[in-house]
């Protein structure tokens, strides 16, 4: 399971530098990692074109996954999603 922090797509680049930075200062703290730490869970740090493509691999695992199980919804033409 994965949690992610989401921003409006017209946000200034001021904005943007100022989150990134303050977040990666977070979760390089030894709060963070003492939490990561006592839940068990890694840390993955993303930003930018690099939490697309990861969002883009985990749809496409999601999609593999219930489809396998036939869980996805027909399409318009009657086949499932593939």
């Amino acid at each position: 399971m994965w949690r992610g922090i989401f921003a409006a797509k017209n946000l200034e680049p001021a904005a943007i530098a100022f989150w990134k930075k303050a977040l990666a200062e977070a979760t390089s703290s030894e709060e963070w990692k003492a939490e990561l730490a006592s839940k068990y869970w890694t840390d993955s740090f993303e930003t930018g074109p690099n939490v697309l493509a990861s969002l883009q691999r985990e749809q496409l695992l999601i999609a593999d996954a219930l489809g396998e199980l036939d869980l996805l919804p027909e399409t318009q033409e009657g086949a499932t999603h593939a």
